[in-house]
């Protein structure tokens, strides 16, 4: 419910709602895609989850840049995980 208040608001709520929302949601979809294909490898942390998100949910803003955000998205889950593997 505070959500809608902010919204009444102002003017950026959506905008904010929107990103915050989507980067929770994408970042725990794209990881849970990709981590059950890596089982020997330690899951994302929780801040590199919500940075995959924000990062996914700023694409789809864009216009035409959101048409391949999927793909780079998914990619970019992929990166994240392997290069720790690289790293570690």
């Amino acid at each position: 419910m505070p959500a809608y208040i902010l919204l009444l608001v102002t003017g950026v709520g959506t905008i904010g709602l929107f990103l915050v929302v989507n980067a929770y949601l994408l970042g725990r979809d794209m990881a849970d895609m990709v981590e059950p294909r890596h089982p020997a490898l330690p899951p994302l942390s929780r801040s590199s989850r919500w940075l995959l998100g924000l990062v996914s949910a700023v694409m789809f803003l864009i216009p035409l840049v959101n048409l391949l955000a999927p793909i780079w998205s998914a990619a970019m889950a992929v990166h994240m995980l392997l290069g720790r593997k690289i790293s570690a």
